[in-house]
């Protein structure tokens, strides 16, 4: 299991003012476990419920889906296409986080995978600016290139949110970031 080193920057398509994971607190074949500080200075804390801000679920959702990205990387770790080996595995040592299109457009959407189903999501208590809210996502099952995960949200011992996700996650999204430097891009 890996408890620290993993920057979920590097390995999630998505640009500084669209990444909801803050940090990855452990990390495994089947499990992960991420967290965020929710921002208080967002666009939306003026504008959704002003006066009472409260995060919208869609932010809360996206962030489930990418901590589910994350883990799904771990869980293709065999590049011939195979679900995860069996025991412990550090994924810093054995594979590299996706490569991003330098345009930040569809190529990077194709190279890292992209949500095709949310087969359930319930919202289950209001969760505010300022929050530290922990991720929890298990990968359920895998049929292809087709990722199955149960995530939720909790605040302290409360659970705030859960959804059932389906990534579609290619053979490139394991492509290594480094590619783009050695290019010289």
């Amino acid at each position: 299991m890996i408890t620290a080193g993993l920057d979920p920057a590097r390995w999630l398509p998505h640009g500084p003012a669209f990444l909801f994971v803050d940090e990855v607190i452990s990390l495994d074949e089947r499990r992960i476990v991420a967290a965020r500080v929710v921002p208080t200075a967002e666009p939306w804390t003026e504008a959704h419920f002003p006066g009472d801000p409260i995060v919208p679920g869609a932010l809360l959702l996206e962030g489930m889906v990418q901590t589910s990205g994350i883990l799904a990387r771990v869980a293709l770790l065999d590049r011939g296409g195979r679900a995860g080996r069996a025991g412990r595995v550090n994924p810093v040592d054995r594979i590299e986080p996706a490569d991003r299109a330098a345009s930040g457009g569809a190529a990077a959407v194709e190279a890292n995978g992209r949500l095709a189903s949310v087969r359930s999501a319930r919202f289950l208590h209001a969760v505010r600016p300022g929050t530290r809210i922990v991720y929890y996502a298990e990968l359920r099952g895998r049929a292809f290139h087709l990722c199955h995960f149960d995530a939720r949200i909790e605040v302290g011992d409360l659970v705030v949110a859960q959804a059932s996700v389906v990534l579609a996650v290619t053979a490139d999204a394991l492509a290594s970031p480094d590619r783009r430097e050695e290019a010289g891009a």
